[in-house]
């Protein structure tokens, strides 16, 4: 329970920056952000829910924002609440799934995904809760919590209709009859049809108004995009040998399970965000499953049983995801969260 309340009050950090930034803090703060703030501040619930120009988005996004944006006189409490909901199902899955690696698992979202949750706010929120919905599945053994949580996800997000495919890639980690390396090679394949279809697919959903706005984003075959394509799969590879060698001593076979499902994931999100490669948008997609790497990290080090070499893999983990942060959002000014100010007036 102490650490339960340590925890929450990380969150409660977390979402008081996030409540407090100045609205050039994140691309999309300045952007639908404030806008849908005042139009839900001076808006009926009826109006912005039905009528607004927010009334495409996905339900439980719309009434989240409304309620929130009706707190306060500033909008600090409106994007406080936005995190909030962003970050609690993060700490609720790590609580089931990484209960004695925490610290390094909240580590790894404040360095890699914290930053994002300024931008990509409505996504984000769904996305904690595809985390939670995992951790419930593995820890209870059955499907109804998983699709219970997509389906709340896809309630902040309709995107997230996309990340059903966590199941059958868990179901394909949990196959006995297939070896890691046809797993792999699976997981190559699919990714390849992904690449091949995608265009296609884009242009399908263009023309009957699904997020055109997105879809029609130009080709990056260069640039931050490809960049931190090659930068995700060095930091996978990298860690994920350093750890093989010393899990290699031996481990639960839950663990195992669960390390390949996580492990799976994220080297299909990695795949995945190849896609912006065709559209800069697209990226989104993988982040639904490298938003895992939040629990593989710490499943890895729980993984391995000399306490010289967990210490060596934690101190490497915290280097390479401070590296990435540094120069996915210093370096390369993703997200535009870079520099940080406080808003002229927080309360």
């Amino acid at each position: 329970m102490p650490r339960l309340m340590l925890l929450m009050g990380v969150a409660f950090i977390f979402s008081f920056f996030a409540g407090a930034r100045g609205y050039t803090v994140g691309t999309d703060t300045g952007g639908y952000g404030i806008e849908a703030y005042y139009a839900a501040r001076t808006s009926s619930f009826n109006h912005f829910f039905f009528f607004s120009q927010f009334a495409p988005w996905a339900p439980l996004a719309k009434a989240i924002m409304w309620l929130a944006s009706q707190i306060g006189s500033t909008p600090f409490w409106y994007f406080f609440t936005i995190e909030l909901i962003t970050v609690i199902p993060v700490i609720l899955s790590v609580c089931i799934s990484c209960k004695e690696n925490m610290p390094i698992a909240m580590v790894v979202f404040a360095l890699v995904f914290y930053p994002m949750t300024f931008n990509a706010m409505r996504q984000m929120m769904a996305m904690g809760f595809l985390l939670l919905g995992w951790a419930l599945m593995s820890r209870k053994k059955t499907i109804f919590w998983f699709f219970l949580m997509g389906i709340i996800a896809c309630s902040f997000h309709s995107s997230s209709v996309f990340a059903f495919l966590i199941y059958p890639i868990c179901e394909l980690a949990n196959c006995r009859s297939f070896s890691l390396g046809i797993k792999l090679c699976f997981m190559v394949i699919a990714m390849v049809v992904l690449l091949l279809l995608a265009q296609p697919m884009m242009n399908l959903l263009a023309s009957f108004g699904f997020y055109s706005d997105y879809l029609s984003g130009s080709k990056l075959t260069e640039g931050s995009s490809l960049r931190t394509i090659i930068e995700f799969i060095a930091i996978y590879v990298t860690l994920g040998f350093a750890a093989s060698v010393f899990m290699s001593r031996g481990g639960e076979e839950s663990d195992s399970i669960e390390l390949m499902q996580l492990a799976l994931l994220v080297l299909f999100g990695v795949l995945a965000f190849a896609l912006s490669i065709i559209s800069l948008w697209l990226y989104r997609f993988g982040l639904f499953f490298i938003y895992f790497t939040i629990l593989l990290l710490p499943k890895i080090v729980s993984c391995i049983y000399g306490k010289a070499e967990r210490w060596a893999n934690v101190i490497a983990i915290v280097i390479v995801c401070a590296a990435f942060s540094y120069d996915y959002y210093f370096v390369c000014l993703n997200n535009e969260v870079v520099p940080y100010v406080f808003a002229n007036r927080i309360f």
